[in-house]
């Protein structure tokens, strides 16, 4: 599952930054965008990954040493972790719409965040707010399927919406970022 979502990832991009541009996009766009920008996207994926391992292994392993400064270090490794995957946040975006390499998505995201700080800051109170606001009608549809079990079809109906409001959501996210990025008036500055 976690090779097949980089691919959808990398062809929902490359559907929406060619729809957003020329109003127009296909399916096959979908494919060949999932392809040329597949391996790009997972290295990023995997750096993601790899970070957030690295985090919740050193708070491990400073809260056994460091019982005094465990709450101030846990919090400076947080906020240091939050900062780089911020600083990540348009590689993606990067990748696709500005033919990126991996490295230089990173650097030319770094650059936008510190000119831009403001506007992201609003769009990731936004992105939490959509967060939020599916969360309760997922966790409703969790319940339900798991209070009336005996009922195969109600599960089926319940998976099933549970997993379109998912996607209608992530897709909403991706347009809007993908909108977002596209709209920053220095982006393409060097």
């Amino acid at each position: 599952m976690f090779f097949l979502s980089v691919f959808v990832k990398a062809g929902s991009l490359g559907y929406i930054r060619d729809k957003i541009r020329t109003g127009a996009a296909t399916l096959a766009n979908f494919s060949i965008s999932g392809r040329r920008y597949y391996f790009r996207l997972l290295g990023l994926k995997l750096l993601f990954f790899l970070m957030v391992a690295a985090t919740i292994e050193s708070v491990d392993f400073f809260k056994d040493k460091l019982a005094v400064l465990d709450l101030a270090l846990e919090l400076l490794i947080h906020v240091l972790l939050f900062y780089f995957l911020i600083l990540l946040a348009f590689s993606p975006n990067a990748i696709v719409v500005d033919e990126k390499t991996m490295r230089e998505s990173i650097k030319m995201t770094t650059r936008l965040f510190i000119k831009n700080i403001y506007s992201f800051f609003i769009m990731f109170m936004f992105s939490y707010l959509i967060v939020f606001l599916i969360a309760p009608m997922h966790e409703a549809l969790e319940r339900s399927s798991c209070v009336i079990q005996q009922k195969m079809i109600f599960q089926i109906v319940s998976a099933f919406l549970s997993s379109w409001v998912s996607a209608f959501f992530e897709v909403v996210l991706i347009v809007a970022w993908m909108s977002f990025y596209l709209s920053l008036p220095d982006r393409n500055n060097k």
